[in-house]
């Protein structure tokens, strides 16, 4: 009786080491899979950081043209009215002297 007792917890024993070496087995395997998941996920979040880096200085970059754009508009019109102003003055000064009025040249 005790025997058979004995027998059973040896071959409990047995199976219970065999199960206990196939999960450290699967505990290993999850375990290398996580480490690999987490360097994986490091890489990303630099990558995601580089990005992250040229979008702002994309977005300066932008900005930086836009101000650059608009500065180069403003010039533009103050050019354009200071060259209508000339015209202007030029064609009133062909205008008179058509007429035959003399004019006296502004100096600058």
């Amino acid at each position: 009786m005790y025997v058979g007792f004995i027998n059973n917890l040896r071959t409990d024993v047995r199976l219970l080491k065999e199960k206990s070496k196939s999960m450290d087995e699967k505990c290993k395997e999850m375990t290398d899979e996580v480490a690999q998941q987490m360097h994986l996920n490091t890489i990303l979040e630099e990558k995601v950081k580089k990005m992250e880096t040229r979008q702002e200085s994309h977005s300066k970059k932008y900005d930086e043209l836009l101000n650059t754009i608009n500065e180069l508009k403003i010039e533009m019109v103050k050019q354009f009215s200071r060259l209508t102003s000339e015209l202007n003055s030029f064609n009133s000064m062909v205008e008179a002297s058509d007429k035959g009025v003399k004019i006296k040249k502004n100096k600058k």
